[in-house]
């Protein structure tokens, strides 16, 4: 026994003579194993207990916790039989999930940069970072020399964090494009800056730039944020310059939601470039930095990545945007970076360079732009001037006599996941609109770039666009139910006692048996 190397004892740990061993020691006691072995020699003992490490180890997850493999099943049948049109999700591919479950997990890098690790053995995890930059800056058609990018930040909302201490100091003004799910005065970032949120103008919801221009000569921020989340059409991104150099702001984007529409495979389609000065719709020209989370349109791992200028083309050359956001990162916030996801992130952007994610990218604005029209033409009122340019639609449920809250759970009982928000707009003379609270909003937000990754096509968005109509019918027939029931409730009680209704209600419950039937015929990555 005493001579046993690694590739015996993985032999002995599934042979049929000892695996029945092993099923008694993980069924017994640790106390009731020692008592039976304690005439074995100290040897046999020590190589008996690596066979059972070796076992333990290498259990599938149906065998080492048959708990949380029935949660992941049920996990994956719920992705599988739901339509799933929340903008900000999407399917990553079978390569990228099987690097966000590789042996990078086990490599501690601390340290911050490649080659300034702590720790040694990070060789091949510092080829494996490089190669995720290069790439990085590959795909969105960047010169190195001019751009650098930093692939370790887990999430957008750190890697905004890590963007605002690096640029700005403790009540510095920041003034951005307003989230309708950001608080009033800014959220938690208003708690270390003076914040300012501008919004889109007119009931029609679109940038008034000119409007915008004059809010900044009075506020005068020192960061300009432009984001894309809820807003339906591309920015000019060469006029938010304009107006930052009119104040002397950092410009900062945030293009999380669009950055695969930004891929110069696809740009180069279409006639755009990132490194193009007469085409305004990409930042990278403009910015001095950009954010993008790696998740939504570009199909990767959750994290996020942040673009900088290198100091020599950088507008402020007080100090280096580069080393300011790379100390602000490592060791200010975070520690070691997620290997196995940069590993995995480098698999989605050279995916994401490819004539295939080129195609995908036309088909995810053809569907988007197809899936407007079907709703207008069902009575469906559209914000940012009644359509899309990019991959979401924001729809205003202000004629149809239901509210987002009621709406999103009724889609959600019939297996269509979506996005309730309130909807906001400012007025030329700085009064605000907001349709509704956050608790009640009259706003859908649905994209389509998860449902065209399991080749979803107009024909399949035009029927989508009829459930959802049908499930408004459906929602208003039970909400009359609440209103005659109770004149007395307020609205809160009533919210509850509507979904209480729609969980049991049988039209509801054959709708979604249809549509979990429909969509579970199209394929999901890894094949599930």
């Amino acid at each position: 026994m005493s001579s046993l190397g690694p590739s015996n004892l993985r032999k002995l740990a599934t042979s049929s003579t000892i695996r029945p061993i092993l099923t008694s020691i993980f069924k017994k006691g640790s106390a009731e194993v020692a008592a039976n072995t304690a005439t074995e020699t100290p040897k046999s003992k020590s190589a008996f207990a690596n066979v059972a490490n070796q076992h333990f180890l290498n259990q599938k997850i149906k065998e080492a916790d048959p708990d949380m493999a029935d949660i992941l099943n049920q996990e994956r049948a719920r992705q599988r039989n739901s339509l799933t049109l929340i903008s900000a999700e999407n399917f990553t591919s079978q390569a990228v999930l099987t690097l966000l479950g590789s042996e990078f997990q086990n490599k501690y890098s601390e340290g911050g940069l490649v080659g300034e690790r702590y720790y040694g053995g990070n060789d091949v995890v510092d080829a494996c970072e490089k190669l995720c930059q290069e790439r990085a800056l590959g795909l969105f058609g960047l010169n190195p020399d001019q751009w650098g990018v930093n692939v370790q930040p887990l999430l957008g909302a750190i890697a905004n964090l890590y963007v605002y201490t690096s640029l700005l100091k403790t009540g510095d003004k920041i003034m951005g494009l307003d989230m309708p799910a950001d608080k009033q005065n800014g959220g938690y970032i208003a708690q270390y800056y003076d914040t300012k949120m501008f919004r889109v103008t007119g009931a029609e919801g679109l940038l008034d730039y000119d409007l915008l221009a004059t809010r900044v000569q009075r506020f005068k921020p020192k960061l300009i944020l432009t984001i894309t989340a809820n807003y339906a059409r591309k920015i000019d991104y060469r006029r938010m310059r304009e107006i930052a150099n009119s104040v002397g702001a950092y410009l900062l984007c945030d293009i999380s939601h669009i950055s695969g529409a930004l891929t110069e495979p696809y740009l180069s389609q279409i006639g755009g470039s990132n490194s193009d000065l007469s085409y305004p719709f990409s930042p990278f020209e403009f910015a001095d930095v950009v954010i993008t989370t790696t998740h939504k349109s570009l199909r990767g791992p959750r994290g996020a990545m942040i673009f900088f200028r290198m100091p020599e083309y950088q507008q402020d050359h007080a100090h280096s945007l580069k080393n300011d956001i790379s100390s602000s990162y490592f060791p200010t916030s975070q520690g070691s970076p997620q290997n196995h996801t940069i590993a995995a992130l480098a698999v989605a952007l050279k995916q994401a360079n490819s004539p295939e994610f080129a195609i995908y990218q036309h088909s995810v604005h053809d569907n988007a732009a197809h899936f407007a029209e079907a709703l207008k033409a069902r009575g469906f009122k559209l914000r940012a001037g009644g359509g899309t340019e990019t991959h979401l639609l924001l729809i205003d449920l202000h004629n149809k006599g239901i509210d987002g809250s009621r709406l999103e759970f009724m889609l959600d009982k019939i297996h269509i996941l979506t996005n309730k928000i309130p909807l906001s707009y400012e007025t030329a003379n700085g009064i605000t609109s907001r349709t509704a609270s956050g608790e009640q909003p009259n706003g859908l937000k649905i994209g389509v770039p998860a449902m065209t990754t399991r080749s979803f096509t107009p024909v399949e968005f035009d029927k989508v666009a009829q459930y959802i109509d049908t499930a408004v019918s459906i929602g208003k027939r039970i909400q009359g139910q609440v209103d005659a029931a109770d004149s007395l409730m307020n609205d809160a009680e009533k919210l509850i006692e509507y979904k209480k209704l729609v969980v049991k209600d049988e039209e509801v419950n054959v709708l979604g048996r249809e549509v979990s039937a429909w969509v579970s015929d199209y394929p999901v990555p890894g094949g599930y």
